[in-house]
């Protein structure tokens, strides 16, 4: 009878364990597929290489600079490709979401200004 007892505790600590374990994964997916969501699926290293950025030196104006340039050379009028142009854009949101988590009372100023 003991062993029943005994083997019933380990199961169920083992059991709440695991539980508490994929709750935690859940959350934790459900975070990153929000963080996907708003900055387009792209990684800070990647989005920083399709603009020709440094991450260490992020400006808005060098960031909106690169954009505006490889969004007109990738525009349909000068047969460009569109998956290059969606690639640009993604990018562009990337990093202006890393630039307003990284300085949100700049961005809090220039919205009131």
């Amino acid at each position: 009878m003991r062993i029943v007892l005994t083997g019933g505790q380990v199961f169920g600590r083992a059991f709440a364990e695991a539980y508490k374990q994929a709750s935690n994964a859940s959350v934790n997916y459900r975070a990153n597929q929000m963080v996907r969501e708003r900055t387009g699926g792209l990684s800070l290293d990647e989005a920083c290489k399709i603009l020709n950025v440094e991450p260490g030196n992020l400006s808005k104006e060098a960031v909106q600079k690169q954009y505006e340039h490889l969004f007109e050379a990738n525009s349909k009028e000068k047969s460009g490709s569109f998956y290059l142009q969606s690639k640009v854009y993604r990018s562009m949101e990337r990093l202006t979401y890393e630039l307003e988590k990284n300085n949100p009372s700049a961005n809090n100023s220039a919205a009131k200004s």
